[in-house]
């Protein structure tokens, strides 16, 4: 059943998130100044971003936003997230009408203590163009390291 909040959040605290990055982002990420490289965390060899966040009862809205900003640009008239799942692998979904309809869908499995988690996620555009729609797939992994 849809609702429109997680069914369960990671533990608050301090965080350290691995995003891989796939072939679209990797085009990015070779044009970037090295300055820019190492503020963002990116790491060429592995193709990597390391992100270190600390999750607390505000940065925790922001994950809905994240689906948002995905389609930030890309699409218009984007409807509230749903999630559906449960305590053990939960996915968010959010739909945009307009003239460049889109849809991401977002997958995280979390740990039974809530100390980690696997997200995998896709961003669909030109879903109604004449054009084949174009998917960029993300993968992350994070693990609580610390308090904040």
């Amino acid at each position: 059943m849809a609702q429109n909040s997680p069914p369960v959040l990671p533990q608050l605290g301090r965080w350290t998130i691995v995003s891989e990055l796939g072939p679209e982002a990797m085009l990015l990420s070779a044009m970037m100044p090295p300055a820019l490289q190492q503020q963002l965390g990116y790491d060429p060899k592995s193709n990597t971003i390391t992100t270190p966040i600390c999750l607390n009862s505000e940065t925790i809205k922001q994950w809905e936003a994240m689906g948002r900003a995905a389609l930030a640009g890309r699409a218009t008239g984007c409807g509230e997230p749903t999630w559906t799942g449960d305590a053990a692998r939960m996915t968010m979904t959010v739909a945009c009408s307009g003239a460049n309809p889109a849809t991401v869908k977002i997958t995280y499995r979390v740990s039974p203590a809530r100390d980690a988690y696997t997200m995998t996620g896709e961003l669909t555009t030109g879903i109604v163009s004449s054009a084949a729609p174009q998917v960029v797939r993300l993968n992350a992994r994070a693990r609580r390291v610390g308090d904040c």
